[in-house]
């Protein structure tokens, strides 16, 4: 027996020891659980950016922070190409507005810009302008009797009804030009004389007045009636159109 016991030890140490028929379907399943393990890590990625697309586009779940600030950057950066395309379209029509220069227009030759009055400043305008008027009396200037004032005459002589006057003329530059007085024509109850030589100067310049004054007219009284009609033509010296001017005095008696 201890023989045979020790014959049935040394079998069993010797003899190779008998495999587990589970053990390959067990490591199959391990093998299968790893894949499966990797492609659902590798998978999860996806998934989440496809929640975060659908709860950003339903509205279900805030989206999360990076995406807000990867759609804020392609907002700024469309925004900023945009901004830069205008720039450059501003500068290119400015450029080609620039280099055109300025227009300039060139009068015909054959015809010459006439200003008008409305388009001349004042002291550009040359005007001859004088006014001439009449005024008459009787006695010296300090006890003077106007002509409107007299009375007929019915002296049966002639001489007492002769009376003298005074004949005041007055003549003013109203213009913007010096002018001279080329002519000084009066009519005095038509007697005609040209007194432009008994006037103490000839020269009026712009502003300036004077007053000349006839004591050689006697007036007839049994008339009944004064006309004194005066006219005076005055040239510009700085050249230019002459200009005239008319006055008339009359007075009836009786």
């Amino acid at each position: 027996k201890e023989a045979s016991g020790k014959s049935d030890k040394d079998d069993t140490s010797t003899r190779s020891p008998k495999r587990d028929p589970s053990l390959p379907v067990i490591a199959a399943r391990l093998v299968e659980e790893d894949e499966n393990r990797g492609s659902r890590d590798q998978a999860k990625p996806d998934r989440e950016q496809e929640v975060v697309f659908a709860t950003a586009v339903t509205g279900d779940e805030k989206p999360s922070l990076s995406s807000l600030l990867r759609d804020n950057r392609i907002r700024a950066a469309i925004a900023l190409v945009v901004l830069i395309l205008i720039a450059v379209v501003v500068s290119v029509v400015v450029t080609q507005r620039s280099s055109s220069g300025p227009i300039v227009t060139t009068p015909s030759p054959t015809t010459t810009a006439v200003p008008t009055w409305a388009s001349m400043a004042p002291t550009q305008l040359q005007v001859c302008d004088m006014s001439v008027t009449i005024d008459c009396w009787v006695g010296t200037s300090l006890n003077r009797t106007d002509c409107f004032e007299l009375a007929p005459c019915n002296e049966t002589l002639e001489d007492a009804c002769m009376t003298p006057i005074n004949l005041a003329y007055t003549f003013d530059n109203v213009g913007t030009v010096d002018n001279s007085i080329s002519l000084f024509e009066v009519t005095v109850n038509d007697d005609v004389e040209d007194l432009v030589f008994k006037l103490p100067t000839t020269r009026i310049n712009s502003g300036e007045s004077f007053i000349y004054v006839d004591d050689s007219t006697v007036l007839n009284r049994k008339e009944g009636y004064l006309s004194v009609m005066a006219l005076g033509e005055f040239e510009p010296f700085q050249g230019g159109s002459p200009c005239m001017d008319l006055d008339e005095f009359e007075v009836y008696f009786g």
